[in-house]
């Protein structure tokens, strides 16, 4: 990329919309005032660093271990931040990443979730021609569909 990165990891690490508002997965974040502000800047700090990743995983791992330190900052943040920079690089996961929501979905398929990644070819053959980023999403609504399903069965 021959842009500079700085404004496309602002808008990742603020995670917010393109109206301005903040994205629904980091709205509790809002509530620890110096978390968003403290990766923001570490993250823009970083800017060659992140430039010279080869792979989404790489990405990853190196905001994973830029912001590990930062109280209020978890896996689904640092996942999501790398999804939205790695997106304006063209780089993709290329393994499903269990976190929050894609974590109790795998678990409810019973998939194994000690490596904390899944191989696309390690889910059930309907999910398989989804993207990684994709099948993320599917096992959150997955494991959300199953959540109010046992809600709703303890009220009648």
């Amino acid at each position: 990329m021959d842009q500079p990165l700085k404004e496309p990891i602002r808008t990742a690490a603020e995670s917010k919309r393109e109206d301005g508002t903040c994205h629904p997965h980091q709205r509790r974040l809002f509530s620890r005032p110096k978390a968003i502000p403290t990766a923001t800047r570490r993250l823009l700090a970083a800017e060659p660093k992140i430039n010279e990743c080869s792979s989404f995983e790489e990405l990853h791992e190196l905001i994973v271990n830029l912001l590990a330190d930062v109280f209020g900052i978890g896996p689904l943040y640092c996942y999501d931040v790398a999804v939205r920079i790695g997106a304006y690089l063209h780089k993709l996961p290329e393994k499903v990443h269990l976190h929050a929501g894609p974590l109790n979905g795998a678990k409810l398929l019973g998939l194994s979730t000690d490596r904390g990644v899944l191989e696309v070819s390690e889910l059930p053959e309907p999910l398989q021609g989804f993207e990684p980023f994709e099948i993320e999403d599917i096992l959150c609504h997955f494991a959300n569909a199953a959540k109010h399903t046992r809600q709703k069965a303890r009220i009648c």
